[in-house]
Parts: structure tokens; sequence; C-alpha cells
């Protein structure tokens, strides 16, 4: 199956990108992306967060990091996105790949079920919550229900509120990992653990 041509017939919510987001399988890109630097973000979390356990992966987009966090050990994981084509194509591949994941459409500032062990919220933050304290409450609440969360920011300058939301910050123990991507894509990388 061509993932590739797949990917390019998803409508194009970042209009500079063909293509958004790589995909990486089993030492492979299956899909070729602008954004190829994931794997170095994922290499900042720890393995053993992950080995055994439910993912919960908010904002999956086509479902990268939950392919990522499957090849690393984790017993299956649970990504969503509000982008029902996203959603689609990473059903389609996870189910080629014959990997324990499955993906759905849902709106994180929306209240949500716990569905696994720990969750990525990875650069989505802006997306769902932007300014609006409502929202970044129902995020928290959210984001609370797991034991781990890999927090990643949106575009460092790009976005006014690009940082992570104050009322995640305060409620969390907030372990910085350090900086991802490059140029004008940059963004910070946290661990977030109960109080």
């Amino acid at each position: 199956m061509n993932y590739q041509e797949l990917a390019k017939k998803i409508p194009r919510y970042y209009p500079m990108h063909e293509v958004y987001q790589s995909i990486w399988f089993n030492g492979e890109e299956i899909v070729k992306g602008s954004r190829d630097d994931m794997r170095v973000r994922m290499n900042l979390i720890r393995k053993e967060d992950i080995k055994g356990k439910v993912v919960v992966d908010i904002g999956c987009n086509t479902g990268a990091s939950s392919f990522w966090a499957i090849e690393n050990g984790a017993k299956k994981c649970i990504g969503f996105d509000v982008a029902k084509e996203g959603i689609e194509l990473a059903n389609t591949i996870a189910k080629e790949l014959k990997v324990n994941c499955e993906f759905g459409i849902a709106d994180y500032g929306e209240p949500q079920k716990k569905l696994g062990d720990i969750a990525f919220c990875f650069a989505c933050s802006d997306d769902i919550a932007k300014t609006d304290p409502i929202k970044q409450k129902i995020l928290l609440d959210n984001l609370k229900k797991y034991s781990v969360v890999y927090f990643e920011t949106h575009l460092k300058g790009t976005f006014d509120n690009w940082d992570m939301p104050k009322i995640i910050r305060d409620n969390f123990k907030v372990e910085y990992l350090g900086e991802t991507g490059e140029g004008n894509l940059k963004r910070d990388f946290y661990r977030l653990t109960h109080k």
C-alpha cells in the first residue's frame, strides 16, 4: 500500500505542507512529511513510562507518535484528533501494520473519559484551548486523568500563546526535557506528573 499517496489526499490543514508529518516504522519512513524531526522529540520520552502501558495520543494527526510508542514497548495506543481524514489514514496504516492502535475523532476541549495510563499532548494545546480559560480547565481535567503526560508547546515565537497554559503548569510537577525542532519550528518539551 502506498501510504505516501494516501497522505497526499488528506486536506491540507497546514497549507505550506503537502504532507505535514512523517511516519516511521521499523526504521523506515513510510510517510515522508515536512515535519520529519519527530524521532528527536520521541527519543526524549522515557521508555519505562510507556512500556506495557496504554498510551493516549491527544492530537495524534496521522498517528506517527502512536506508531513510535508501539515500537518502543507500549501495549496499546489510542489516538484522537479532530481531523477525520487524518484519523482514517492512521486507522488504515494501523490495520496494514497489524499494530495495536486505534484512532478516533475527539476534541480534548470537551470532557473525556480516561482511556489509558499515560498521555501525549504534542503541540495541540493552542488548538484545543487557545486563550479560553474554560477550555484550558477542561484540558487540564482531561490531562489530570493520566499519571504521566508528555507535553509539547506550540511553535515558539510563532503564536502569542505558544507556551504551556499557566493553569496546566500550576497543577503538575513540570520537568523540562529540552527543545524540539529547528529554526522557526522550535518547541519546548516537558514531562508532567501529579503534585
